[in-house]
């Protein structure tokens, strides 16, 4: 694996490993929550607004179980993301860089009487190094746009962490400090109402992060053609082969 691609695997693992950590700050501060209030003795004196009380639980138990989905399905995609990322960085550096150093130097000769060489195998020579020439540049393009092609697929999909993560930096701690502080029943149902909210936020948020992440990935697979005739375009390839200067 390349420097390139280690460096942003890593990076999108870190986001993914950040992400878990705030869902499971979230999941852990709610179990407290519900260790706390659920079997308490104001139960039996709250009369039916307990009811009220359970409803509120199972509402937000419900909301953070559905946030805890949506990450598990961003983890269950995580490790295709991973390949896309080196796959990317593969074709650079296992084709378009060759391809370009090969290309910079294939019509050198090693022999400093070579060009006092002429007549007509000269002449054949020189066309033969050409078209390698432009075979190899053939090569150079096709590697460097699939590269983009699927480093940017993989873009899309390490912008929708991010961005997702950045919203549970901004919500979860909120979410844990409403939960913890709840020090009455008053402030219980308070912290349920405002608890919501904020889960509600983070749903929104993922929302919007994957409508524009799907517009990015959408534009990026609409381009599996393009990548599909720059691989199999063999025009620079006489008969799909290699031109050979031997014939």
């Amino acid at each position: 694996m390349s420097e390139d691609a280690d460096s942003t695997t890593a990076e999108f693992n870190k986001l993914i490993d950040q992400l878990v950590q705030w869902v499971d700050d979230m999941i852990d501060g709610f179990r407290r929550f519900v260790e706390k209030w659920a079997d308490s003795q104001w139960r039996y004196v709250l009369g039916p607004a307990v009811i009220a009380f359970d409803r509120g639980m199972k509402e937000l138990n419900e909301k953070i179980t559905k946030i805890a989905q949506d990450v598990q399905t961003i983890l269950d995609h995580s490790t295709p993301i991973v390949s896309v990322i080196v796959q990317g960085f593969s074709w650079l550096e296992n084709a378009q860089k060759p391809a370009s150093e090969l290309q910079g130097i294939v019509k050198e000769h090693p022999d400093p009487n070579f060009e006092y060489w002429e007549g007509a195998a000269r002449n054949t020579y020189d066309h033969a190094v050409d078209a390698q020439h432009a075979a190899l540049g053939a090569i150079k393009t096709k590697a460097d746009n699939i590269s983009s092609w699927l480093l940017d697929i993989a873009k899309a999909n390490i912008m929708f962490v991010k961005e997702l993560g950045d919203a549970f930096a901004a919500i979860a701690g909120e979410f844990v400090a409403l939960l913890v502080a709840a020090g009455s029943i008053i402030g219980a149902l308070k912290a349920i109402d405002e608890g919501g909210e904020l889960v509600e936020k983070l749903v929104t948020t993922a929302g919007e992060r994957l409508t524009k992440v799907v517009e990015m990935y959408s534009e990026a697979v609409g381009r599996t053609r393009d990548a599909t005739s720059i691989q199999y375009d063999g025009s620079e390839f006489p008969y799909g082969k290699w031109p050979s200067i031997a014939g």
